[in-house]
């Protein structure tokens, strides 16, 4: 009787694999069939995981949009568990289409821009998804005119004002909607008021009317360069209302962000400069902010003496950083609160935790100053020793109030975020908050209690 039922049982199994496999058989042979015919696909094989897809490069734009959006189409409406993806070679553009999870849109293609792009030569490589055209030219090719044309060649084929193209060569960034005149013409005349006076790096387009929001990086040479440079894209902005992002790299490889005048920022920069030690990395067109390299410890040495000869104000934020451990630790703050600041920093810095960074505290956990450490090699912040290390380096310090003390030990991809007085115990109500498992977080528990340990408030 058992064999009897497990025959049965068997022969079902053996009829259900072999009813999958004739539904899924011409289902494949079917989606093949339907992708070699539509009009502009020369070629489809079928490979691991998919079909690949060969388009003719000579299609027009109506004819090469269609393609894209019937077998966008075609690999969407797959049944899930027999989906493939789409690999479409089109010369130098190799596009992936895969079906999407449910609930998710799509988008839709931009092959019709493909095709306009495909007909300028100069592309590398590249792709299009629901976020435009992306490519990468070749040595050759002047990035800027191969733009300009296919965005005018585009605009005459009437593709969409929003179709975003993006163009990288080894010489410059150009990012626009290739479909608007609006742009192109921005695009002309910014990169003439750059190039009359540095070197583009990088120019990036988006939104449209009085909201067109310009982002853009260039080498320039000197102050006078970077004054005329600042001063010509103010006159090619006037009247838009949009926030605009300039940054301008000197010889020096000072970094300059802003379309304020640069006068008042550089003569800071250059009276920080004039100390043996410091140099600046980066600036505020604006003056609201400067990022100071100092050599080592002792450079810091009698900071509220040297600097207060500076021409700065009393708002502008300096951030301080050591230069073997550069955006990873420092001190932060106004030139009124940096001398204590930095005193602590240095203190930090001579123990062999130059990733210490102290700052501002936070409105929204009540605290007047913020310790911070991140693990970028130097020491195992999981590690008792290193633990015990640092909580002597915090307790030493004198605070008013609360500080927030932040631990990221990267080996354990976790952060232990604590507040406490100065002599008083840690309260954890913020914690535990990780980036992974909690499990991680274990090496925080040991650290709360060895600072509970030491409190004697």
């Amino acid at each position: 009787m058992k064999q009897r039922i497990w025959i049965v049982i068997g022969s079902v199994v053996l009829a259900l694999i072999v009813l999958v496999l004739v539904i899924m058989k011409p289902w494949q042979g079917g989606t093949k069939g339907e992708l070699e015919r539509i009009e502009g696909v020369q070629q489809v094989t079928l490979v691991k995981g998919g079909y690949q897809v060969k388009l003719a490069l000579d299609l027009s734009p109506e004819v090469c949009g269609a393609a894209y959006d019937q077998i966008q189409s075609i690999i969407v409406d797959q049944p899930m568990l027999s989906s493939r993806a789409a690999h479409i070679m089109q010369g130098p553009l190799a596009t992936e289409i895969q079906k999407p999870l449910p609930g998710v849109d799509p988008g839709r293609l931009s092959g019709g821009l493909a095709a306009v792009a495909l007909q300028v030569s100069g592309i590398d490589s590249g792709s299009i998804d629901r976020n435009g055209l992306d490519v990468e030219l070749n040595d050759s090719t002047d990035a800027l005119a191969w733009t300009l044309r296919v965005a005018e060649d585009a605009e005459s084929a009437g593709i969409g004002e929003t179709t975003p193209i993006s163009v990288g060569s080894p010489d410059a960034h150009y990012s626009l909607d290739a479909g608007s005149s609006e742009h192109r013409k921005l695009l002309n005349d910014i990169s003439f008021a750059i190039r009359s006076h540095g070197t583009i790096t990088s120019i990036g387009l988006s939104g449209n009317g009085p909201a067109v929001e310009l982002t853009a990086s260039a080498q320039v040479t000197d102050q006078q360069s970077a004054q005329a440079l600042i001063a010509a894209l103010n006159q090619e902005l006037a009247g838009q209302d949009a926030d605009h992002t300039l940054e301008l790299t000197f010889p020096n490889e000072l970094q300059l962000t802003g379309l304020d005048d640069p006068q008042a920022a550089l003569e800071l920069a250059d009276a920080i400069q004039a100390t043996n030690g410091l140099s600046v990395s980066e600036a505020a067109t604006d003056m609201s902010w400067f990022s100071v390299v100092a050599d080592d410890a002792d450079t810091l040495d009698g900071f509220a003496g040297y600097s207060s000869g500076w021409p700065i104000g009393p708002e502008t934020q300096l951030a301080i950083d050591p230069s073997s451990q550069s955006k990873t630790g420092g001190a932060s703050g106004t030139l009124e609160e940096l001398p204590s600041r930095i005193q602590i920093f240095q203190q930090f810095w001579r123990a062999g935790f130059p990733e210490m960074s102290i700052s501002d505290g936070r409105e929204n956990d009540n605290t007047n100053l913020t310790f911070y450490l991140t693990d970028v090699g130097n020491h195992d912040f999981t590690d008792a020793t290193a633990q015990q290390q640092i909580i002597g380096l915090i307790r030493a310090q004198t605070w008013a109030g609360l500080a927030g003390i932040e631990i990221n030990a990267a080996s354990e991809a976790s952060l232990l975020t604590f507040t406490s007085t100065q002599d008083g115990k840690a309260d954890v109500s913020s914690w535990p908050m990780t980036h992974g498992d909690h499990k991680d977080a274990e090496w925080g528990h040991s650290f709360v209690d060895a600072w509970d340990a030491t409190a004697t408030g």
